[in-house]
């Protein structure tokens, strides 16, 4: 019996000394991915900052595009997404020029919407959805605080 229990107490000692070398080994790879873990962050923060920039660059021709199409919704709501990092990054001179060619595009927009609202394009009856929309925009671009042009006469 005593023989058993010598044979178990050695065979537990093993066992330890190999729990021992795996949380060991367990260890230094903790600590060797840990480095990698945070390299991999930056890379990923990076990543997000130049997909911000490369949205920003893109988008004054984005804009000015959507107007030639006449999707004014999509201009207003582009610019909407871009805001807070225009304001977040304006210390910069370049996001400066862009943020500002993107206002000088609002403005055209604005200015094309108070057009129809004065003309007689629009009837009091018969606002149909692509009039909401182009509503629904100027309170959006008024929103954003963008200065509003009057380039029109209203009788």
């Amino acid at each position: 019996m005593s023989n058993n229990f010598d044979k178990m107490e050695e065979e537990l000692s093993q066992l330890s000394n190999i729990m021992d070398k795996i949380t060991t080994n367990s260890e230094m790879i903790s600590k060797s991915l840990s480095i990698r873990r945070s390299d991999l962050a930056k890379l990923s923060a990076t990543d997000a900052v130049l997909k911000k920039l490369q949205f920003l660059f893109d988008l004054p021709p984005r804009i000015k595009s959507f107007i030639d199409e006449k999707k004014y919704t999509d201009a207003v709501n582009y610019y909407s997404t871009a805001k807070k990092t225009f304001e977040t990054y304006s210390h910069f001179p370049s996001i400066k020029v862009i943020n500002q060619d993107c206002l000088n595009s609002l403005n055209q927009l604005k200015a094309i919407l108070y057009q129809q609202l004065a003309s007689n394009e629009v009837r009091l009856f018969t606002v149909n959805l692509n009039c909401f929309l182009n509503l629904k925009s100027i309170f959006r671009l008024i929103f954003i605080r963008c200065p509003i042009v009057f380039n029109y006469c209203s009788n």
